[in-house]
């Protein structure tokens, strides 16, 4: 996990933006930045980061937290993901736990946390903020 990790870190400054929907456009929130800034996704009081916004990931009852959801990064067999890119534009793949979609850094630390985390997405998202 450790070198997953560094790959990840390779420009210290990147900002990894979350973007989801059919044509991922819906800002879904940043993966890398402070815990108690508004648009992170670790967050737990902000909107992309608590667990009863309709904009985040971790509410099982959102579109984007609902793991039959086709949009939701916790669908083992979604089409539409949420995407991880830059400010600056540079992709980094896909968000999900899909294992047939994707093979990123940042899905594979997902994958491990929704593992250990046994599928309750507070203790996911506890577990996958540790890691930045």
């Amino acid at each position: 996990m450790i070198g997953a990790l560094l790959l990840l870190a390779g420009d210290v400054e990147a900002q990894l933006l979350l973007y989801g929907g059919e044509n991922s456009d819906q800002f879904l929130g940043c993966l890398n930045c402070g815990l108690v800034e508004q648009e992170s996704v670790c967050n737990e009081f902000g909107p992309y980061g608590n667990e009863m916004s309709q904009a985040s990931i971790w509410n099982r009852l959102s579109r984007y937290g609902n793991r039959n959801s086709r949009v939701s990064p916790w669908n083992r067999i979604g089409s539409s993901p949420p995407i991880v890119v830059e400010r600056e534009g540079n992709d980094y793949g896909l968000f999900t736990i899909n294992r047939s979609e994707e093979n990123s850094q940042l899905s594979i630390l997902l994958r491990n946390a929704y593992s250990a985390g046994n599928n309750d997405l507070t203790r996911v998202r506890d577990r996958f903020c540790r890691q930045f």
